[in-house]
């Protein structure tokens, strides 16, 4: 090799291992480890419309161990208490207000191709459950963001009352705690495993 070839190729390499994170070729499970803390929501509908289904402040985590489970909890801050004190004797408000302010699920998942892919075990949305559902993911600094291309309130209705083709897209960020991130590192650090 030439000495002229062999230094582009150095200055490239150079280059290339010196990149931002975020224009890596693939983002890993290992950037995702840790527990991460909701930060916003947004639910789009083919129309356009926005909305946010768990209020402009949103509560809930969403942990990765490094051996594949995770656990995701997504909460409105702004859910009634049960006026009986027991949640088995609710009102169907209460029960309404419940199931829609919040959407818990776990299980395994899987990092390749910039996406997160939740192999869904368990869910309050029962309709999850034993499905896979592939979320297309960046993270930015202590930023975890991705999008659900098929969210949970499914299509929404046209002005006849008959469902859409086109299902609402939800878009959602979470932050690590800046006490879980090291210095020059993306995302938080490992955490013990927790199952």
């Amino acid at each position: 090799m030439h000495r002229t070839q062999a230094y582009t190729l150095g200055v490239l390499l150079a280059v290339a291992f010196s990149l931002p994170a975020e224009h890596a070729s693939a983002q890993g499970m290992k950037e995702l480890v840790g527990t991460w803390t909701v930060v916003s929501n947004e639910t789009t509908t083919p129309d356009g419309k926005k909305t946010q289904p768990f209020g402009s402040k949103p509560v809930g985590i969403l942990t990765f161990d490094s051996e594949g489970r995770y656990a995701l909890q997504i909460c409105s801050p702004d859910r009634p208490k049960f006026a009986a004190n027991n949640r088995m004797n609710g009102t169907p408000e209460e029960y309404k207000a419940a199931v829609h302010g919040c959407n818990p699920h776990w299980g395994h998942y899987s990092v390749a191709d910039a996406a997160i892919t939740f192999k869904i075990e368990h869910a309050m949305f029962t309709n999850w459950e034993g499905t896979e559902q592939k979320r297309p993911f960046t993270i930015k600094g202590d930023e975890l963001t991705y999008t659900v291309p098929t969210a949970s309130i499914g299509a929404p209705l046209n002005s006849f009352g008959r469902k859409q083709n086109r299902q609402a897209t939800f878009f959602v960020k979470w932050k690590a705690p800046a006490s879980k991130v090291a210095p020059g590192r993306r995302g938080p650090r490992s955490q013990p495993r927790i199952w």
